[in-house]
């Protein structure tokens, strides 16, 4: 996922490989993000389970405006 975005913030494809152009990198950008997100709250859940403890992480959360 980091590595994916990172090729895109370079206008490069997910792989590396090729380009693509800003819009279609701001796109795909936030999907990967909310792939990125999704892993975390998966694992963060696990390791909670793992190590019998709630792993509450305020800086993770959507910010309340």
């Amino acid at each position: 996922c980091c590595k994916h975005i990172q090729f895109l913030g370079k206008l490069h494809n997910m792989d590396g490989q090729g380009s693509v152009d800003e819009d279609e990198a701001l796109k795909l950008i936030a999907k990967e993000l909310k792939v990125g997100k999704e892993e975390y709250e998966k694992a963060n859940e696990f390791l909670g389970f793992f190590y019998e403890t709630d792993f509450t992480d305020q800086d993770a959360k959507e910010p309340s405006n």
